[in-house]
């Protein structure tokens, strides 16, 4: 109690009692003041109180007449259908003597609540499709005022607000055969895991904290007297009888189980039985339900939604995936005939499997590998060939490098499931011997050019197609007729008429000249192309044991790229750089891509794919491109147009002009000049002309050359060229290109013609991505369109570099190009010329 200052009124009689020495009366005289109680206002609240969130968040304050305020209490009720009631304010019950609800202290002014939204149908949203129809709670809040004598706001302040909140959802991640969209009864092991997961949109985690799931055999008893009990197994049976199969007040269900952060921690093994004792097969149906903070609880029953129908049998089996760095990789299911692959191999190629396999699909779990080379006996655990016994170690899961010198060869990899199902896939490698080198043949010819019946490169009287097969091969075969020992009806592969062939073909060959024309029917796109999985390119075993490659045709790299859409060029966006993982990019309302992507190794290592690309693991390249390729990085925001941006009447290849370090280096008895052109029995349109040709004059040569190692567009990923051990370049130029306009504006110089191109739209002569500003050529003046790639020559016989030419030879004057390669075949690869 607060005491009211005393006054007194001192009289003469009363000081003279106290100077005559009398003592003074201790009582305390005056009137008590009671203490002046607080008070309490809410001052801030959510803008609109009749549909807040289940986060919610009040400022408030007090003032006490006589006094300071110490501090606050609140309390927060639920309240009915009908406002608030008294038992949602009482903090004791007063027949029990439990507290209800109790007041909270704070000393804050403000508070952020997170409040419960757990009753349906909240009004107005029955029109909206039931997962976006809200939860709602009407709740009050009380805030009242504590002065420094525990005095207490007698009339607390209040506000009232209803929170709402959409419910959350939940699925099945495993199995995934127990995916949505399904409509009849799917099949499971006898052992499977399930696994849930599950969002909630309008709450910051984004996830329901809570699960639980039912459980039970999906039969509909129909009483005495009726029909035989009914097994639910479709989706149309399910629905019919759906209020009576599956409720939330079904004691089965099981206890709400938090929803773990983890997905491995979001999921419960089952042991079913498969069958009745009469052998009839039992059906189950498995129900999930989710809550949220607020107590929102989904009610999604829907069949292959959120309830799930299914029977047993032991027909399920892990798949397997068995790899191999050069052979590719296979896939096994079961144990059938089909589960064997046959692969050729050469003498002594160091082999490194490592396989893997998956059992999620039907909920599954692997529980062991075992493997072994050359088993006999496979139901005999204590065969020799077994390395290993079941287990999931690393050494169940990879073999050591191996290699083998002869004969035939079976690898036997299986896999268990935690039902006892049973996967095994097996390799069988048959060893091709290589010859030693002094008794292979010098040569082979792989014709792999599509032009029987090609109407290109029609000679000057229009009477003639000068691209087809038979001219073509009347120029190989007086090109190879110096090449000792190579006959043209023996060491010749046509691969448009011949189909069947491969590395058993060519291991008796030291030299490979393989001609070839981009296209999707070549030999190399139909048997190399890998369609986003790892392949058996034999010839990459073939450049690493036996001996040389000399590639030559117009994107001839480019076929061993393969497209995930099927088409060609229709996918990439140029250049492709091999190192990187760059994602898709969106031009045109397509993607575009930009790299082979990435996979995962069995140590869950991130590997980029373009390294294990032929171009890059087994050619040595760092980039390639097209002269005009259908899509190509023009800037940040454009994807740029091959015959829009890009024009081949200036950007088509002219000539092909000898790298000056390469000369120097390699070249020493040179028979051929440093600048090879276009056939002039095919480029007499230009010849033919009086004076310099147009650069808008129809040109029809160069659109698919290749070129290597370059990036002249403006794309921003960063790539390098691959170095050899000794840190020399991996890739050597040998021909650089010499482009259509920049032979024309040479010309232009020659004749002292110094306003060229003046008064010429070359944005839309020749395209807006050809001439560079800053130096008035083609941005492909000199890339490098031929090389030789040293990437595999230390391990092959002989040591000696690959050679790759991003032109079709053919197409080049004949004499001139007839001695570069006589000097590529003599004194590059060492073959005998006559």
């Amino acid at each position: 109690m607060k005491l009211a200052a005393v006054a007194l009124a001192l009289t003469p009689a009363l000081i003279l009692t106290v100077l005559n020495g009398c003592s003074p009366s201790t009582d305390i005289g005056g009137v008590a003041v009671i203490n002046a109680l607080p008070e309490t206002h809410i001052t801030g609240s959510p803008p609109v109180l009749d549909q807040t969130e289940i986060v919610v968040e009040f400022f408030w304050t007090g003032n006490d007449p006589d006094g300071r305020v110490k501090g606050f209490q609140w309390k927060m009720s639920s309240n009915g259908p009908d406002g608030i009631s008294v038992m949602d304010t009482l903090t004791v019950d007063p027949a029990s003597g439990d507290t209800l609800n109790p007041w909270r202290f704070t000393t804050s002014t403000d508070s952020t609540f997170i409040v419960t939204a757990d009753s349906s149908g909240f009004d107005g949203d029955e029109i909206l499709p039931e997962r976006l129809q809200r939860f709602f709670q009407p709740h009050t809040l009380f805030v009242r005022a504590v002065d420094e004598d525990g005095g207490v706001d007698p009339t607390p302040a209040m506000v009232t607000f209803t929170a709402t909140t959409l419910a959350p959802t939940v699925r099945l991640f495993a199995p995934s055969s127990l995916g949505s969209g399904y409509s009849a009864a799917r099949r499971l092991p006898p052992t499977f895991i399930m696994g849930w997961t599950g969002s909630d949109p309008d709450f910051e985690t984004g996830v329901p904290t809570r699960v639980r799931y039912l459980l039970k055999q999906a039969l509909l008893p129909r009483g005495p007297g009726s029909a035989d009990d009914l097994w639910i197994t479709t989706a149309y049976e399910y629905n019919q009888f759906k209020d009576e199969l599956i409720t939330f007040n079904d004691p089965d269900w099981s206890d709400w189980i938090p929803f773990a952060q983890e997905a491995e921690n979001r999921q419960t093994p089952f042991t079913l039985e498969e069958s009745t004792a009469d052998g009839a097969p039992i059906y189950y149906l498995f129900a999930l339900q989710a809550q949220d903070t607020a107590g929102a609880k989904s009610l999604d029953l829907s069949y292959a939604g959120t309830v799930h129908n299914f029977r047993i049998d032991n027909l399920q089996r892990p798949q397997l995936t068995i790899r191999e760095t050069f052979l590719g990789e296979k896939n096994y299911t079961g144990v059938g005939g089909e589960n064997v692959a046959a692969q050729d191999i050469a003498q002594n190629q160091p082999l490194e499997f490592s396989w893997s396999a998956d059992a999620s699909g039907y909920g599954g779990i692997i529980t062991g590998y075992r493997y072994g080379w050359d088993v006999e006996d496979l139901t005999d655990d204590e065969d020799p060939g077994w390395a290993v016994q079941f287990g999931t170690t690393s050494a169940n899961i990879e073999a050591p490098i191996t290699s083998f010198d002869s004969g035939l060869h079976t690898l036997t990899v299986e896999v268990l499931d935690n039902s006892g199902q049973l996967t095994r896939g097996t390799v069988r490698l048959s060893v091709v011997p290589v010859p030693e080198p002094a008794d292979q043949s010098p040569l082979l010819l792989i014709d792999d050019v599509l032009d029987q019946g090609s109407n290109l490169w029609p000679n000057r009287t229009g009477t003639q197609s000068l691209n087809e097969d038979r001219f073509r091969d009347q120029f190989w075969e007086t090109v190879l007729s110096r090449v000792s020992g190579w006959s043209p009806t023996a060491d010749v592969i046509d691969a448009e008429t011949q189909q069947e062939w491969g590395y058993r073909d060519v291991v008796n060959y030291r030299t490979l000249l393989w001609t070839t024309a981009r296209g999707s029917e070549t030999y190399i796109r139909r048997t190399f192309n890998p369609t986003g999985s790892e392949a058996f390119v034999w010839l990459e075993t073939y450049l690493s044991n036996v001996g040389n490659l000399f590639l030559a045709g117009s994107g001839s790299v480019n076929n061993f790229q393969y497209y995930l859409n099927g088409n060609v060029g229709n996918i990439w966006m140029y250049p492709v750089i091999y190192d990187t993982d760059d994602g898709p990019r969106t031009c045109s309302n397509q993607n575009r891509f930009l790299s082979f992507g990435t996979r995962e190794d069995e140590d869950n290592n991130i590997i980029i794919r373009g390294r294990e690309a032929i171009g890059y693991r087994s050619l040595g390249l760092a980039v390639t491109s097209l002269v005009i390729p259908q899509t190509f990085w023009l800037s940040s925001s454009i994807c740029g147009d091959g015959g829009f941006h890009t024009k081949r009447n200036c950007m088509g290849t002219k000539s092909v002009i000898l790298d000056p370090d390469f000369k120097t280096q390699f070249v020493s008895n040179q028979t051929f000049p440093d600048t090879i052109s276009i056939w002039s029995q095919i480029d007499y349109a230009d010849l033919d002309v009086v004076g310099i040709p147009s650069p808008s004059a129809n040109y029809t040569f160069g659109r698919d050359d290749e070129y290597y190692d370059t990036n002249p567009t403006s794309r921003p990923t960063n790539w390098s060229p691959q170095q050899r051990e000794d840190g020399s370049a991996m890739v050597v130029p040998m021909w650089r290109a010499y482009t259509r306009y920049d032979w024309i504006a040479d010309q232009h110089l020659a004749d002292g013609d110094s306003d060229f191109p003046s008064g010429l739209n070359l944005t839309t002569i020749c395209g807006a991505w050809s001439i560079d500003p800053a130096t008035g050529r083609t941005y492909l003046d000199g890339v490098p369109m031929g090389v030789i790639t040293y990437k595999t020559a230390d391990s092959k016989p002989g040591g000696r570099a690959d050679m790759i030419w991003g032109f079709d030879p053919y197409r080049m004057e004949h004499e001139e190009i007839t001695n570069a390669l006589h000097w590529a075949l003599g004194d590059h690869f060492e073959l005998d010329l006559n």
